[in-house]
């Protein structure tokens, strides 16, 4: 299984909206269709940390320069 994969079997719901990968490649944010908002260590595939937003409330995931 590969790294993407992993992300999208343990995102709420397997519904899987976006995903942004960190300029230096080190993590990478998901957001599902729920509303749950989550950073992972693409080294390790860990989820670092999570937040639910609400269904409906993320239309878009970025990360800065």
């Amino acid at each position: 299984m590969n790294f993407i994969e992993d992300v999208m079997e343990r995102s709420p719901a397997s519904k899987l909206a976006v995903v942004a990968v960190s300029a230096d490649g080190k993590t990478l944010a998901s957001a599902s269709v729920d509303g749950t908002l989550a950073r992972w260590d693409a080294a390790s595939g860990k989820q670092i940390a999570s937040t639910a937003l609400g269904a409906g409330q993320l239309l878009a995931l970025a990360y800065g320069a």
